[in-house]
């Protein structure tokens, strides 16, 4: 029997504070460097800068995880993952109070298996907005590698490696994709039998990310929501530190405007994972990594507040 979700809304419960979780994890992916992500983010500044843009928060630190660890199945490391996820949900359901929100940082994509399982069983009608270059549902059948991190999405849908798990499904009329343009045949037939909503890349150049805004606001109404962002969902340009870079991905201004909407919502978890620091171009990545999570909040944490906050430091240390 799957468990029932204990809060449905988030009315009357109010904003408590953001909880930081790390889940340094390689295992969906068997590519090195991820796993530095949530230390990355840390000594680079993301607690400061969420404490300058006057968001409360909890860092819970990371996920304990072997990423030598393999497994024999021949989807790669599949006991590990089950293991990290469970790990995730148990973490985050024992830290977590109502009203409370929820940012991971990874690590590989599989990591959002365990996060939105929790979200699935604090809100029964959430909205999940999936933003990444890759669709992420596959199945053990049409993988074409056997990473797992290119299933999660069809895996919180009820499909996929959903089996493995006994938790509560996202539903398929609430999922949204933004930013897919290297989708598998498998995945593209997934998408349409099951009638998900996405947009990918050509929609965002034809249509304008502020129309599809507008489409998606009216989809998601006051519904909890949960996002999950891949960064090689962005362009090469801006972020270069992630394990398949993205040429023609989703620009600056555009990834801007679409986490400054999603921040007037009932945002009540964001992940970002596949931040790889091994590949990063004098931190770009990390930097704005770190600038999105405050935006996905409400803060603000641009070149100029870290201008500014540099010059009030050097300003007290000169006196």
């Amino acid at each position: 029997m799957k468990k029932k979700p204990v809060n449905a809304t988030m009315d009357k419960l109010g904003f408590c504070m953001i909880k930081i979780l790390g889940i340094p994890t390689t295992l969906g992916c068997n590519k090195k460097g991820c796993d530095l992500a949530p230390s990355a983010l840390r000594s680079g500044g993301l607690t400061l800068a969420l404490k300058s843009s006057n968001l409360e928060y909890e860092d819970l630190g990371d996920i304990v995880i072997d990423n030598t660890a393999l497994s024999s199945s021949s989807i790669k490391n599949l006991d590990q993952i089950i293991e990290t996820s469970e790990n995730v949900f148990v973490e985050l359901t024992r830290s977590i109070s109502p009203g409370d929100k929820v940012l991971s940082v990874g690590g590989d994509h599989s990591m959002a298996i365990g996060t939105i399982f929790v979200s699935t069983a604090r809100f029964s009608d959430l909205s999940l907005i999936w933003i990444d270059a890759h669709a992420d549902c596959n199945s053990p059948q049409t993988s074409p590698t056997g990473n797992v991190h290119g299933m999660p999405l069809s895996t919180v849908l009820g499909d996929s490696l959903f089996s493995k798990f006994d938790h509560i499904p996202v539903k398929k009329e609430n999922v949204i994709l933004i930013g897919i343009k290297d989708v598998d045949e498998a995945e593209w037939e997934y998408l349409k039998e099951n009638k998900i909503t996405y947009y990918t890349i050509d929609d965002i150049v034809e249509k304008g990310m502020g129309e599809i805004w507008a489409e998606i606001d009216h989809k998601i109404g006051l519904r909890p929501l949960h996002v999950s962002m891949d960064i090689d969902g962005l362009d090469y340009d801006i972020a270069p530190g992630t394990g398949i870079v993205n040429n023609g991905g989703i620009n600056y201004r555009e990834i801007k405007y679409l986490v400054k909407k999603i921040s007037t919502k009932n945002l009540v978890a964001v992940d970002i994972a596949e931040i790889n620091p091994l590949n990063d171009i004098e931190n770009k990545t990390r930097d704005l990594a770190i600038e999105l999570a405050c935006d996905y909040f409400g803060g603000k944490w641009t070149n100029y507040e870290r201008y500014l906050h540099s010059s009030a430091v050097h300003e007290v240390a000169s006196q």
